[in-house]
């Protein structure tokens, strides 16, 4: 009888300590795989585009901002201000903390559009389409961050792997609580927002993301002649 007890004990042990490895052999190899699918995902560049111009908010808006990038990894930040110069008090602030690369640009004001931003952003793509061409830059997501807005650092690791466009809710806009799409299974099926209802992408400029080789295919950027707002 004791034979039978000291036998099923050691049954019961075997299958524990079975169990036992099999288990973390398993664990083990999903956080590895889990650290490589993020390694991966931070191997591809963002390209944040933020057009800034004069005034009394510019510098703390543009500290709040680089605080917030700094600590992201393979991050390409191009600032482009809407002036006759570079300024060299902006330039200090983008260059304190350490990014992949930083990108200083200025285009002069110019009256033909009235939507501020949109010749400072075309020039960005310009100068990221031409390092990506001669092979400095690599290709990767394109991000439009103006210098007076705030993300939840989440956002930035989800859209890395954006194949030709990713749109998100954007907070605190018009009358509304946020805008943004609608989305049923992945798929972009309507849209909330408080204004502009003729457009046909109601959507704000901080709420979406670019593939940039799916991008700069399609041979576009932004219209002088688009609406204020």
């Amino acid at each position: 009888m004791k034979i039978k007890k000291l036998a099923f004990s050691f049954l019961v042990a075997y299958l524990f300590i079975t169990l036992f490895i099999f288990f973390f052999q398993f664990h083990s190899r999903y956080l590895i795989d889990s650290q490589d699918i993020n390694i991966n995902e931070f191997e591809i560049p963002l390209y944040v585009i933020t057009p800034t111009y004069f005034n009394p908010n510019q510098i703390p808006h543009l500290i709040r901002l680089s605080n917030t990038l700094k600590g992201l990894p393979n991050i390409n930040w191009i600032v482009v201000e809407d002036a006759n110069e570079k300024s060299e008090i902006v330039n200090k602030i983008i260059n304190r903390f350490s990014f992949e690369s930083v990108l200083h640009l200025f285009v002069k004001p110019n009256e033909i559009t009235e939507h501020r931003g949109v010749l400072q952003r075309n020039f960005a793509l310009d100068e990221i389409q031409k390092r990506i061409d001669n092979n400095i830059y690599k290709n990767g997501v394109i991000l439009f961050a103006d210098d007076d807005n705030t993300y939840d650092l989440r956002l930035f690791d989800e859209i890395r792997n954006t194949k030709k466009i990713s749109v998100w809710p954007v907070g605190l806009i018009s009358k509304l609580q946020f805008e943004g799409p609608f989305c049923e299974y992945n798929k972009v099926i309507g849209w909330r927002y408080g204004w502009g209802k003729s457009r046909k992408y109601p959507i704000d400029m901080a709420g979406f993301a670019l593939n940039s080789k799916w991008f700069f295919q399609k041979k576009v950027r932004f219209s002088i002649k688009s609406r204020k707002g």
